[in-house]
């Protein structure tokens, strides 16, 4: 993810980085994206503005790493779990547990996603990553997938499910009781209509 050459391998300078994220997550999950500012994540953190640029550069990119923690978190295979759709399922999960723990820093990143630019960098960690993601997992199972699917094109479908039941439950269409079975519904309706059973 870019950020500036700094070498964490003492436990004093890990605790700092990760009360520096933590304390970022927080702020996003409170003023969104674009109300967070370097001043105030360094007020909150108990550090100066200066180990915040040293650190990681810019304020983009320290965000962009405190929301890459938690995505590459879910993104990852967990040991044991094998490539496909069992990995889709597991990644949706995932992100399911993350929404529910923090509706409000879920918003949050909604509203930012919304709002960024085509070429931000969030673009590309929370909807071309996720689509390149599935995309490699449904290769994995080509031979499950009926002749007639091509698996960019259901990536791209079940990302955009996933997100599309994310928004309906931020803006009050769906509760949060029903989120976790309309989503996972949603995705296994998908790959039902794309799969040979």
């Amino acid at each position: 993810m870019g950020e500036p050459a700094r070498a964490y391998n003492s436990p004093r300078l890990q605790a700092r980085r990760e009360n520096i994220l933590r304390t970022a997550r927080h702020l996003l999950a409170q003023h969104g994206y674009d109300g967070v500012t370097m001043h105030a994540i360094a007020d909150e953190a108990g550090v100066v503005k200066k180990t915040l640029y040293n650190t990681f550069g810019s304020k983009d990119q320290l965000l962009l790493s405190a929301v890459g923690e938690i995505i590459s978190d879910y993104r990852q295979l967990p040991a044991g779990r094998s490539p496909g759709i069992d990995a889709i399922f597991a990644s949706r999960r995932a992100a399911i547990r993350q929404v529910l723990a923090n509706p409000t820093y879920a918003q949050a990143m909604t509203i930012a996603l919304v709002q960024a630019e085509d070429d931000h960098p969030l673009i590309d960690m929370l909807l071309r990553e996720s689509v390149t993601f599935t995309h490699n997992q449904l290769l994995t199972e080509a031979r499950r997938l009926q002749a007639d699917v091509e698996p960019l094109e259901l990536a791209e479908q079940i990302t955009a499910q996933g997100w599309g039941v994310t928004l309906l439950l931020l803006k009050g269409v769906i509760k949060i009781d029903a989120y976790e079975h309309k989503s996972l519904a949603g995705l296994e309706l998908l790959l039902r209509a794309a799969t040979i059973h």
